[in-house]
């Protein structure tokens, strides 16, 4: 009995098809998701604006208002009535009228009863009402209008605060960053602390306990390194939080935080998006106000009727006798003011006061919100100016120090007081930068600049 023995070279290419093909099925959740790098806050918000929803929501309203302004030019007609109306009914139980019977040849004295309506009654017609003068209808077209415009405007009153949203966590992000740069110094001048400490150990010169001080200083320096790590990626996921941006992306930020600082005082322009938005409040509510009196007001239609009507002992559609009727003219009305109507006027009025005092209020707001601004960037211009100088100087005692120990002039805890000054000095001017750059990048917000 003979074998066929296998193609290994057939097998071969066999398993390597499906080795590409399982590779390529692992990879292709992971094709359309990439790293998006950032440079700026500006190429940051060029790239997570657009995926925001607010955005998103506020374009969905103003569709939906302009589709209700485009109803409401109907509104202004205001075209009531049926096109074509048809009835067919059974009279089961026919009214009787009595007439005197000498009116027919009968006794004085006596009546007959006779019945005047037949049996089956069939409609068919056409009644319209279109409004000629209709001054609600056109109250109601320019309040759509108006709730328009002032739909635009908070969406770009949204859109400024969305934006300020994503600059506050854009920085942070970046605040983090620098935090993990410096801890990552402190880790190598710890090393370098700790490996000085051993030599003189090595060597005799001191005790254990100042060894296990430099490597306690060195665990101190690993732990909190890892908890910023930690704390990086939470600030990433918010700032993907607050811009929409798809968890699987990864995000890379080119910018470094101490450089490209802009130390010229900039203008504050103003932000009239406030003083817009209650603007258009006051006006919307007018709009309201006077759509509700014109509820007072008479209208007057035209209106066109055309009827045909069947009566018959027998229902008899196609072969009984129709008889038409029409007309057509101006029909004027003046409505009688309901309880609602009044007590909704009411609540406009008392509603135009307080928007009124709201619109100061906002007027006030948005001035104060300047000043602060201003402000608060001089007093972190300020802070950098001198905390550059406490840096340079704790850098001098640092080294100067470290020089001092290696010679055993100074104790370890001298020396690692020396290293935490130097740390929380670069901490905070690395903190008072960044505010800065906030500041600045606030003040362009609210001059509307991005």
């Amino acid at each position: 009995m003979y074998f066929n023995l296998p193609n290994f070279g057939v097998l071969q290419r066999f398993f390597a098809a499906k080795k590409l093909c399982l590779t390529l099925l692992f990879f292709i959740p992971f094709i359309g998701y990439g790293q998006e790098s950032f440079a700026s806050f500006q190429e940051f918000l060029e790239y997570g604006l657009p995926k925001n929803s607010i955005q998103k929501q506020s374009e969905i309203k103003l569709e939906e208002l302009s589709q209700q302004q485009n109803i409401a030019k109907l509104g202004i007609v205001d075209a009531t009535g049926n096109l074509l109306s048809a009835s067919a009914l059974a009279n089961t139980e026919i009214p009787v009228s009595f007439l005197p019977s000498e009116i027919i040849g009968g006794a004085p004295g006596t009546f007959t009863p006779i019945e005047t309506t037949q049996k089956y009654n069939a409609n068919i017609g056409t009644y319209i009402d279109i409004k000629l003068l209709n001054l609600n209808g056109w109250r109601q077209y320019k309040l759509i209008s108006k709730q328009i415009d002032l739909q635009k405007n908070r969406q770009e009153i949204l859109l400024e605060e969305t934006k300020e949203n994503m600059a506050t966590a854009y920085y942070n992000v970046l605040l983090v960053k620098q935090r993990l740069t410096e801890y990552q110094k402190s880790l190598e001048t710890a090393k370098q602390i700790e490996g000085l400490v051993q030599n003189r150990y090595n060597a005799g010169l001191i005790r254990l306990q100042e060894l296990n001080s430099a490597k306690i200083n060195l665990l101190k320096i690993e732990q909190e390194l890892q908890q910023i790590n930690l704390l990086y990626a939470q600030q990433v996921n918010q700032l993907k939080n607050i811009s929409n941006i798809e968890n699987e992306v990864s995000l890379a930020f080119l910018e470094i935080p101490t450089e490209n600082v802009d130390f010229t005082q900039p203008v504050i322009k103003g932000n009239t998006l406030y003083q817009q938005e209650s603007m258009l409040e006051n006006q919307l509510q007018n709009l309201e106000l006077k759509a509700n009196q014109s509820l007072f007001y008479p209208t007057v239609s035209f209106v066109f009727s055309n009827n045909f009507q069947l009566n018959d002992q027998r229902l008899d559609l196609l072969g009984g006798s129709w008889f038409p009727s029409s007309y057509f003219g101006l029909k004027a009305s003046l409505p009688i003011p309901s309880y609602k109507i009044l007590q909704q006027k009411s609540t406009l009025v008392h509603q135009q006061k307080i928007s009124q005092e709201q619109n100061l209020q906002t007027q006030n707001s948005q001035s104060l919100r300047a000043e602060y601004l201003a402000l608060e960037w001089k007093k972190s211009l300020t802070k950098i100016e001198s905390l550059k100088k406490i840096v340079a100087l704790e850098e001098l005692s640092y080294q100067k120090n470290y020089n001092l120990y290696k010679e055993g002039l100074i104790s370890l805890d001298e020396l690692l007081l020396s290293f935490d000054k130097l740390q929380k000095a670069s901490a905070e001017e690395s903190m008072a930068i960044l505010e800065h750059k906030l500041h600045s990048t606030q003040i362009r917000l609210f001059n509307l600049e991005y």
